[in-house]
């Protein structure tokens, strides 16, 4: 199976509401995590599709989305703010690694972050078929279960 990337642009309550479901399938949920838009030059790198900052010891992370209608789409793969979102959840432990004193190599870790986002969305769209087939979709709760077992 493998990641087919898609544009999959979401209005903020529909991010929210995915992102609370992917926070259970990470076992975020004791984390209180603030989703925004912004202007690509309000981010980080204005080339990235989102940044995040990560507040480990008040459990806070603070994840900004460029706007889908400010997204460059020309040169770049299509917006799957699906993916993207993934993408920042996984920061979170990342950063919350131990790095003092130690070299962080980040383009490894990025290269690492991003190809499990992009595992962890293909396995939820592969795993059942859209409902356009009479099928549900399957839910990140879903996945979770069959992860471990039982209802996160």
């Amino acid at each position: 199976m493998r990641y087919e990337p898609k544009k999959v642009i979401l209005t903020q309550v529909q991010l929210e509401a995915l992102c609370k479901e992917w926070q259970e399938t990470l076992r975020l949920q004791d984390w209180d995590i603030s989703l925004a838009f912004e202007d690509p030059f309000a981010l980080q790198n204005g080339e990235a599709r989102a940044d995040s900052q990560v507040y480990e010891g008040s459990r806070f992370a603070h994840i900004r989305f460029v706007k889908p209608e400010k997204r460059r789409e020309d040169v770049l793969e299509p917006y799957d703010m699906e993916r993207t979102l993934v993408h920042e959840l996984i920061h979170i432990y990342t950063e919350c690694l131990p790095h003092r004193g130690l070299k962080r190599n980040i383009p490894t870790e990025e290269a690492m972050t991003e190809h499990l986002a992009q595992a962890l969305v293909a396995l939820k769209r592969a795993a059942l078929p859209s409902s356009v087939d009479g099928h549900r979709e399957v839910t990140t709760q879903d996945m979770a279960q069959s992860l471990y077992g039982a209802p996160v």
